[in-house]
């Protein structure tokens, strides 16, 4: 059986001027320039922590997640950010930088997609789309963070597409490659594993016979199975600690009687305010973009699988499953949402080749429209870069931290640092505690755990403290980085034992042993 064609991959091209051309490449330069700009000027945040000291315990010590030290996200990101700090030799850049080719990954795209028609209007509405995505609340709040949100996100679309394109040339080879992509996504945020259940369901829309069907999805499903080999790896290794970062650890807040606030969150009418409230009404430019132009032509093809668009009514069926993933955690952020924004993009992307432009009075609203929201988009992106970061690299913020730490190595030329925020030490070359690499969550949720599990899973309650530097003190305590009651049992432990506070920038605090505070303070 032939699958339908999509009239707006065979309407007739225009033959674009050639400024055209110089226009999308100006447009995609000043594009990146400013998402590289946003991204390397960023500050840090302890979400953050958790996956680039682990990335650095892999690479400088060629230790493992679970069976040295616990991880509460599945690892593929984790190893990633271990090879870019390989690679570039500074944590924060090499995973950053992972990050921004991502978002530049899925900028591109959606320009790339838009502009189909390669005319001025093609040009136009790729401007346009890359200023809803630019200019989004939830994409410029998440994007240039080292977490795990960007690298799955592009890993799903481009997943996507490969499963869009088997469906029309009926290409096995391309069906794996979205499985594989697919998988890769969910091995760096479990939360993406509903959208393999939406790839499945795709597959059942495929032209043919049930068999050829019923033979992508297990080609699919196979790929998705293999790419996801370091998780099995680590299931069947480190079974007891692996279950627990991935499934268990997120619900043992529940626990806590006094915390009210995560206990309302996990019912579904909360989750579905939330998503109304938090999600669609800061970014409803996209919403409404693709609702007026996109939904549409999507049900069309559902219903009739000849009028209509094939790769809107996927996206269509992919929404829904993208959603759920959203709000699985027991306890949602606004970065969850994030997934979405990239795939309404694409599908207003999709669509806007297809509107039709025969009345006059169309295009001068149409054309209106596109300029003004492209303007804000770029404006908005702009007006949160700092453009001198990419003329002075000494400026960009992983330049800035590294001289945070290199400031505790001053006082503390060796390791090991005991601190909530391990990437400090982490940048100027120190040790760290394994136990402590994912920073303060381990640490406020390992109270909840029994003590002898907690010695199996790696985790440091406050009152192991005492027992766990016993015979291995710190060479040195960071403090005043995280809120102030996470470090009052570090705090106490460092007066208890004599160390005494040295001052550092940003109002930071390093304790050190009275002997080498006191040369410190008298070499100063």
């Amino acid at each position: 059986m032939t699958p339908p064609v999509d009239p707006s991959v065979t309407a007739p091209r225009c033959n674009p001027p050639w400024w055209t051309r110089l226009l999308v490449l100006a447009i995609a330069v000043v594009g990146l320039v400013l998402l590289y700009a946003r991204t390397m000027d960023r500050d840090l945040n302890h979400d953050e922590e958790q996956f680039l000291a682990p990335g650095a315990l892999i690479n400088r010590y060629g230790l493992l997640p679970w069976k040295d030290f616990s991880v509460f996200h599945l690892p593929n990101l984790t190893f990633a950010y271990a090879a870019a700090d390989r690679l570039t030799g500074d944590l924060i850049f090499g995973a950053r930088l992972i990050s921004f080719l991502a978002t530049s990954g899925v900028l591109l795209t959606v320009s790339v997609v838009a502009a189909r028609k390669r005319c001025v209007f093609g040009v136009l509405g790729a401007f346009a789309i890359a200023g809803l995505f630019l200019g989004d609340p939830l994409a410029l709040y998440t994007v240039g963070k080292a977490w795990n949100h960007e690298v799955p996100s592009a890993c799903l679309l481009l997943g996507f597409g490969f499963l869009v394109a088997a469906a029309k040339k009926d290409r096995l080879w391309l069906t794996a490659l979205a499985g594989a992509f697919g998988g890769l996504a969910m091995g760096c945020r479990l939360t993406f594993a509903p959208c393999l259940l939406g790839f499945a369901l795709i597959t059942w829309f495929f032209p043919g016979d049930l068999r050829r069907r019923f033979t992508h999805l297990a080609i699919l499903t196979l790929a998705a199975v293999i790419s996801l080999a370091p998780s099995w790896y680590f299931l069947a290794t480190e079974r007891e600690a692996f279950v627990f970062g991935n499934f268990e650890f997120n619900r043992l807040r529940l626990i806590d009687v006094e915390n009210t606030r995560i206990q309302k969150t996990v019912t579904w009418w909360r989750k579905f305010r939330h998503f109304g409230k938090e999600i669609v009404r800061p970014s409803w430019a996209l919403f409404l973009c693709w609702g007026l132009i996109a939904v549409v032509p999507a049900w069309r093809w559902l219903r009739t699988r000849r009028e209509g668009s094939q790769s809107l009514a996927y996206l269509l069926l992919l929404f829904p499953f993208a959603l759920i993933g959203c709000y699985m955690p027991t306890r949602y952020q606004y970065q969850h949402c994030y997934v979405l924004i990239p795939l309404l993009t694409l599908g207003c992307a999709l669509a806007w080749p297809r509107i039709s432009l025969a009345p006059e009075k169309k295009r001068l609203v149409l054309t209106i429209f596109a300029s003004m929201v492209g303007a804000l988009g770029w404006w908005t992106l702009g007006r949160n870069a700092e453009l001198e970061t990419v003329t002075q690299p000494e400026e960009c913020f992983y330049s800035r931290h590294r001289s945070y730490g290199l400031e505790i190595r001053q006082h503390a030329p060796e390791g090991p640092i005991l601190t909530l925020t391990p990437t400090f030490p982490l940048s100027a070359g120190l040790s760290i505690y394994p136990e402590f690499a994912n920073g303060p969550f381990g640490w406020r949720s390992a109270s909840f755990v029994e003590p002898a599990r907690r010695a199996r899973l790696h985790l440091v309650a406050p009152e192991d403290l005492p027992a766990f530097l016993a015979g291995r003190p710190p060479k040195a305590i960071l403090t005043g980085v995280e809120d102030e009651e996470l470090e009052k049992p570090l705090v106490e432990w460092a007066k208890t034992h004599g160390f005494q506070p040295v001052s550092l920038k940003r109002k930071r605090i390093l304790w050190r042993p009275r002997e080498h505070a006191g040369s410190q303070e008298s070499r100063g």
